[in-house]
């Protein structure tokens, strides 16, 4: 596999690292968020299709009642990106370093970068000082129970 060019390779970071499009506090979104005030709309045949942004449960019953849409940050996807910019650190090193968060003026490596979404997943399961952690929602069941709240 060839490397991609050092250009491509910033332009489709700073859509990555930009938090109006992929990057979240607790990872990077499977779907640009963005969706949410434009939506995809395919109009095909007579009908009309349409892709938005659902930042939790699945809004439609398609795949079943609440499919496998279980929120934006998917680990794997986020763990493929990890692995990539891990990589390509030990290739580019210093010598490539992007914002972020894009438009943040923070510059770093990608190994830093891919320290940095390791970070925000992380946070995903770290307590607040009132003990919730972002996983458990508003749900107080997940917060309440010993089998869940550990």
């Amino acid at each position: 596999l060839a490397l991609p060019s050092r250009a491509r390779l910033e332009r489709v970071l700073g859509y990555l690292l930009h938090e109006t499009e992929f990057l979240a506090p607790h990872g990077v979104r499977s779907m640009s968020r963005i969706y949410a005030q434009y939506p995809y709309v395919l109009h095909l045949d007579g009908r009309i299709y349409d892709v938005s942004y659902a930042p939790a449960e699945s809004q439609t019953h398609m795949f079943g009642s609440n499919s496998n849409w279980r929120g934006p940050i998917w680990f794997p996807v986020n763990y493929l990106l990890i692995e990539a910019l891990e990589r390509y650190g030990l290739f580019y090193g210093d010598e490539l370093q992007v914002e972020c968060p894009a438009g943040s003026g923070i510059k770093m490596n990608l190994t830093q970068v891919a320290e940095e979404l390791e970070r925000r997943l992380a946070g995903l399961f770290l307590p607040d000082a009132e003990g919730r952690t972002p996983w458990q929602g508003a749900h107080p069941y997940y917060r309440e129970d010993p089998h869940w709240r550990e």
